[in-house]
């Protein structure tokens, strides 16, 4: 596929894109538990189907950030609408919209920084169709949760809320202290601030003026400890 934007005011970006992708699911291999050994078939749509998908999509885009490896102030935010609709069968046509929120506040000195940022999305099936297993939203170490591992929580929809403050240690290391909380929702009428999966933990980041190198953490949540190395920023 191919994607295109254009800034039609300053900061302002809106962004055009189509894809095509495809999906297979099938059994377990190599050892690995198949998934319908832990779960029936009726709670995996989608299984053992290969699906083809075409993928249009409009996202705004604005940027009032003062630099993007290591922001101090202003802000980033996103908002996005895609369409996922099948091409070589029916049945797993679906709408995804999402919403990214950051904000990063100076505080009494250079370099001490607080963040603030929110993530939600929301997968919604059209016309009685279902919605693949392996598609429904994720939340887990990759949109914000870092104390709980890859594809944890799954439902139609998530928010997720991130707090945290960053400070100096060395001229390209940054410290960070953080917390993170959220949770999965299957409807709309079902988001709520109750039953909340928290983690929170310290870290490290290295990086340039204008570039982001690696970051190292130690994350404590409800499932025990975990040790984060990337060398890419989520915000």
């Amino acid at each position: 596929g191919g994607k295109g934007s254009y800034e039609f005011i300053e900061n302002l970006n809106v962004q055009g894109h189509a894809y095509f992708s495809s999906d297979w699911s099938g059994h377990g291999s190599n050892g690995h538990p198949s998934v319908e050994t832990t779960f029936a078939r009726s709670q995996l749509p989608g299984f053992e189907n290969y699906l083809m998908y075409f993928m249009p999509g409009l996202e705004l885009q604005y940027d009032s950030r003062d630099a993007t490896a290591a922001p101090e102030k202003g802000g980033f935010y996103t908002l996005s609408f895609n369409r996922y609709q099948g091409v070589n069968r029916g049945g797993f046509n679906y709408n995804e919209c999402a919403l990214d929120v950051q904000q990063f506040i100076r505080l009494w000195a250079e370099r001490h920084v607080l963040v603030l940022r929110t993530d939600w999305m929301y997968r919604d099936s059209t016309g009685g169709d279902r919605i693949p297993f392996y598609r429904l939203t994720s939340m887990d170490v990759y949109s914000g949760m870092r104390g709980f591992a890859q594809g944890r929580f799954h439902d139609r929809g998530r928010m997720v809320y991130n707090v945290e403050y960053r400070f100096p240690v060395w001229s390209f290391v940054d410290g960070e202290l953080f917390c993170d909380f959220g949770r999965v929702f299957h409807e709309m009428s079902d988001i709520s601030f109750k039953h909340l999966k928290v983690d929170g933990g310290a870290g490290l980041r290295l990086r340039t003026k204008n570039y982001f190198l690696a970051r190292l953490q130690t994350v404590y949540g409800n499932e025990g400890f975990r040790v984060l190395f990337k060398t890419s920023q989520s915000f």
